[in-house]
């Protein structure tokens, strides 16, 4: 028989869950439960994530992730977040200088055109 959650889970469109519980956080990095918060303990990975008012405890994947990515030597692989910013940036500068310049140019126009009367 399965759980609710992995009903729902199987279920099309449906995402994976980003926070999951300990079992399933040691599964998704290949440790058991005891070495994983071994390996917790240590910095290797993080902590769980710090529910307000819940005694809960769960691991955000990506959280974990990023500490593969660290441990394997793969910094800032999965994240480019910083590189797409500053892509979007300069997009948006090419843009921006490209509307001035039309709005530029249009004034330019109107200012030759000669006067109706």
């Amino acid at each position: 028989m399965t759980s609710r959650k992995a009903e729902i889970a199987q279920r099309p469109g449906v995402r994976a869950p980003r926070l999951v519980p300990l079992e399933e956080a040691a599964c998704y990095v290949g440790h058991s439960d005891d070495s994983f918060e071994a390996e917790v303990a240590s910095g290797t990975f993080p902590q769980p994530f710090p529910f307000a008012k819940s005694r809960r405890r769960a691991w955000d994947v990506k959280a974990l992730e990023a500490a593969l990515d660290r441990a394997a030597g793969l910094q800032g692989a999965s994240d480019d977040s910083e590189e797409r910013k500053r892509a979007w940036q300069e997009r948006q500068r090419e843009w921006e200088g490209g509307f001035a310049d039309r709005i530029r140019g249009r004034a330019e126009m109107l200012r030759r055109r000669p006067a109706m009367g």
